[in-house]
């Protein structure tokens, strides 16, 4: 009975590493094969540890998985290097700190978050999932609201005036005048979770028209919960084709269900513009919400 519950286990844990491979190598928008796409490291790692531990007895069933698990690292690759951080500040540009963060409705999340951002002398702050009695601050004294409803509402509270808006519900554009005189343009999303055909759909939407505007934008960096790995097929096919590069703190720094690698997953994200580049990334401390706040640091190129 434990032997062909086993059995079962591997067989399972092997098939479901074999869909999310599928996905993301014929970048496969459907659903819910899509939703495998995500998992793709889990899968690496856990075809490799099958390999190894079936290679004396079944050993055509370990080469098989040994292949999974080598088409999986081979898709993953090209964001192992994905890291923009400049080794030295340069003089022509000026620098900008963000906060993004998903709070989950929770006001113990916002307070938390906002001591964090103060402490790591943020300039702009980012929220998600906002509390019903959710309070400006006098650290962050320009705020703007997106016009979505209930949590799924967008936050963006800055130090730098805010000169211009553009919002669309699930994406929110501002442009803010810093010190220089210079401006800076933040773009901030929250797509809906894929957890259905038509919510698979309209996360897709959004994370194509939100980077598609901010291409036309020279100083911009984009921010928020996107609810998609990097490597899934729709935020890597956008990214790509709006030439937007993606700031990552290393190949696997989970935001959502826990910061220990193999456990969560990398869904809140920070895209900057050709004129812009990250020196900093790193996610911060637990905040009462099933997501771990993000902190960038932003080099703006001065005119």
């Amino acid at each position: 009975m434990m032997l062909t519950a086993m059995r079962l286990i591997i067989v399972a844990t092997v098939s479901a590493s074999l869909m999310a491979v599928f996905a993301s190598l014929f970048s496969i928008n459907l659903w819910p094969i899509e939703l495998f796409s995500a998992f793709l490291p889990q899968a690496v790692v856990a075809c490799a540890l099958i390999a190894l531990v079936t290679f004396r007895r079944h050993f055509r069933f370990a080469i098989f998985t040994a292949t999974i698990s080598l088409l999986g690292a081979g898709l993953l690759a090209p964001f192992a290097t994905n890291v923009i951080v400049p080794v030295t500040k340069m003089n022509n540009h000026t620098y900008v700190s963000i906060v993004q963060a998903n709070i989950l409705g929770s006001s113990a999340g916002a307070e938390k978050v906002l001591e964090w951002a103060v402490a790591e002398a943020a300039s702009i702050l980012v929220l998600t999932e906002l509390p019903r009695n959710f309070a400006s601050s006098t650290d962050f004294p320009n705020i703007i609201f997106s016009s979505a409803p209930g949590r799924q509402k967008i936050a963006i509270m800055s130090v730098y005036p805010i000169t211009k808006t553009m919002d669309a519900g699930e994406y929110i554009i501002v442009e803010l005048k810093l010190p220089a005189g210079d401006s800076f343009s933040i773009a901030a999303a929250h797509p809906a979770p894929p957890l259905s055909p038509s919510l698979l759909a309209e996360r897709n939407r959004v994370i194509h028209t939100v980077l598609a505007e901010a291409n036309d934008i020279e100083n911009i960096a984009v921010v928020g919960d996107w609810n998609a790995t990097p490597w899934s097929p729709a935020l890597r096919a956008a990214a790509a084709r709006h030439q937007l590069k993606r700031a990552s703190g290393g190949l696997y720094s989970p935001t959502w269900a826990g910061p220990m690698p193999l456990f969560g997953l990398p869904i809140d994200h920070v895209y900057v513009g050709p004129s812009v580049h990250v020196q900093t990334i790193k996610t911060g401390p637990f905040i009462n919400s099933d997501h771990w706040p993000v902190l960038a640091e932003i080099g703006v190129l001065i005119d």
